[in-house]
C-alpha cells in the first residue's frame, strides 16, 4: 500500500485567499495528498481523478464531510469568518481531527463562539507560512517517532510476564467468557488513539492451531468491568498457525488477514508489531506484514493484552503514544 498523508484546507474561495494556500500548499503536494472542500490533490494525479470521478453523484456536504474525516491535519483560515469554513471547521472539532486555526483578522473579531479555541495569528503570508510549516513539522515528527526515542510520557515498557485462559478450555475446547483472558496493562495508560506496539511472545499451550494471543486497541472501559469484546474495539490476534487478522467489534475480520509469522512451536519466541493511525493499521510479524484502511472506528480507547484459549509468555512489550490530539470530552 501506497500511503500517504493527507491535509485539507478550509478557507475563503477568493482569489486572494486561493492564491495563499495554493502556493503555500505546492511544497507538500508530492508526500502529501492535499484536500479543499470537496476536491482533492493526489500523486499520481490519475488517483485522485478517478476518485472526483466515481463521487461525482454524491452530495457537496457529504463530499467535505469524507475528505475532512479522510484528513491527517486539517487548516482552517478563519480571517473572514466564511460560513463554508465555519462548517468545515465544527466537522473538523466534531472527528477530534488534528487542528491547526489561523486568522489574518484581530482577536477583537474573532467569533465568540470559537474564542476558546486556539488560534494563531498572522500579520503577513510568510508568517502565516512559517505557522503552517512549523505545525506540519510537529505532526510528522510526533507520528514518525520510534520506540528508541523514548520520549517520556509517550513510551510504555512491561519487561516480561505470562498469561492464560481458564486451563479447562484449553483441553476442553470452550468457548465461552472463560476462553478469553482480557489484561488490563499495568501501569494504566490514558486513553489512546494512535499507536505503535512491539512484542515477543510464544504460545506454550492452546487447544488447536486457530488459538490466539494479541491486543485490543481503542477499547471501550464498561462500568469498570474490562469487557471490551462487547464493547467496541479493534482487536489484532496472531494464531498458533501463523495468520493473524484485525477483527472490529461489533463487526468482522477485515480483508487484508494474512500469515505473518511462523507456526508456534512452544519453544521460540515470535515478533508482533503493530501500528495503527487514524484510520490506517499496519500488521508485521516474523514473516510478513499486511495493511488495511480505511478502519472506520477512530474513537479513543484503552489497550488491553488478551489471550484466547491459550497460554502464553511475552517479553519486552513496548508501546508508543503518537496521538497528536487528545480526547475531547
Amino acid at each position: 500500500m501506497n500511503r500517504k498523508r493527507s491535509i485539507f484546507f478550509a478557507y475563503e474561495w477568493s482569489p486572494p485567499f486561493a492564491q495563499f494556500y495554493k502556493t503555500i500548499a505546492q511544497p507538500y503536494k508530492k508526500s502529501w495528498d492535499i484536500r479543499i472542500g470537496p476536491n482533492i490533490t493526489t500523486t499520481p494525479k490519475l488517483s485522485g481523478d478517478i476518485e472526483k470521478y466515481r463521487n461525482r453523484n454524491k452530495q457537496l456536504f457529504d463530499l467535505f464531510a469524507r475528505n475532512i474525516q479522510e484528513s491527517n491535519i486539517f487548516i482552517a483560515d478563519i480571517t473572514t469568518v466564511n460560513p463554508n469554513v465555519m462548517l468545515e471547521l465544527g466537522i473538523a472539532i466534531k472527528l477530534n481531527k488534528n487542528i491547526l486555526v489561523v486568522s489574518g483578522a484581530s482577536n477583537e473579531k474573532t467569533p465568540f463562539n470559537i474564542k476558546g479555541v486556539e488560534i494563531e495569528f498572522y500579520k503577513s503570508f510568510e508568517e502565516l507560512r512559517k505557522k503552517i510549516r512549523e505545525h506540519i513539522k510537529m505532526y510528522v515528527k510526533i507520528k514518525d517517532m520510534d520506540f528508541s526515542d523514548k520520549v517520556p510520557g509517550n513510551y510504555f515498557v512491561i519487561p516480561s510476564g505470562k498469561e492464560t485462559s481458564d486451563p479447562q478450555t484449553i483441553i476442553d475446547g470452550s468457548v465461552d467468557s472463560r476462553s478469553f483472558r482480557i489484561i488490563e496493562l499495568f501501569p494504566k495508560m490514558e486513553k489512546m488513539r494512535d499507536t505503535k506496539l512491539r512484542v515477543s511472545y510464544r504460545i506454550i499451550k492452546s487447544y488447536d492451531q486457530s488459538d490466539w494471543f494479541g491486543f485490543m486497541f481503542r477499547s471501550k472501559e464498561h462500568k469498570g468491568a474490562f469487557e471490551p469484546v462487547n464493547y467496541g474495539s479493534i482487536m489484532v490476534n496472531a494464531r498458533v498457525n501463523g495468520n493473524t487478522d484485525v477483527t472490529l467489534y461489533p463487526g468482522q475480520i477485515i480483508p487484508r488477514a494474512g500469515k505473518t509469522h511462523k507456526p508456534h512451536d512452544k519453544i521460540n519466541f515470535r515478533y508482533l508489531e503493530v501500528t495503527l493511525d487514524n484510520e490506517y493499521i499496519k500488521v508485521c510479524g516474523d514473516d510478513g506484514c499486511f495493511e488495511f484502511e480505511p478502519l472506520g472506528n477512530i474513537n479513543f480507547g484503552f489497550l488491553y493484552l488478551v489471550c484466547f484459549r491459550c497460554e502464553v509468555e511475552y517479553k519486552d512489550l513496548k508501546i508508543l503514544n503518537i496521538d497528536t490530539t487528545s480526547e475531547i470530552a
